[in-house]
């Protein structure tokens, strides 16, 4: 009789074992992966580094006025409230790089995700651009 209740708990404990590992391994694999796809808001742009001389232009060229919107075909455009006109252009997302292709160049930049709306893009000479999404 006692042979049967010990066999009886031991089984018990594997079965409540081995649903609770499946339940909380189900659990980690629900995260959803991160997206870039949707419109993404300037929220400020900064020199890294002692050369801040170096990208004054891209500085007064990216405000909060500019937008990016990038779409599921890896596809991105370039919104401006000043210029109706769109730039559009593509990009590669892998890893923590963003590769975006300008005339036939792809450019390597660092993206940093600070949370599912808040990231920053790091150009390869410093230039960082904090976007918000939309």
């Amino acid at each position: 009789m006692q042979k049967k209740i010990i066999a009886t708990i031991v089984v018990a404990s594997i079965v409540i074992t081995g649903i609770s590992c499946k339940w909380f391994a189900s659990k980690a694999n629900n995260k959803q992966p991160f997206s870039l796809v949707g419109k993404w808001q300037v929220d400020s742009v900064y020199q890294i580094g002692s050369d801040s001389t170096k990208n004054w232009l891209d500085l007064a060229f990216l405000d909060s006025t500019i937008a990016f919107k990038f779409n599921a075909d890896s596809t991105f455009n370039i919104l401006s409230a000043k210029d109706s006109a769109a730039t559009a252009l593509s990009y590669i997302l892998k890893g923590d790089s963003l590769f975006l292709k300008e005339d036939g160049l792809l450019l390597a930049n660092h993206l940093t995700k600070t949370n599912d709306s808040l990231i920053s893009i790091t150009t390869t000479d410093s230039l960082a651009i904090i976007l918000k999404r939309q």
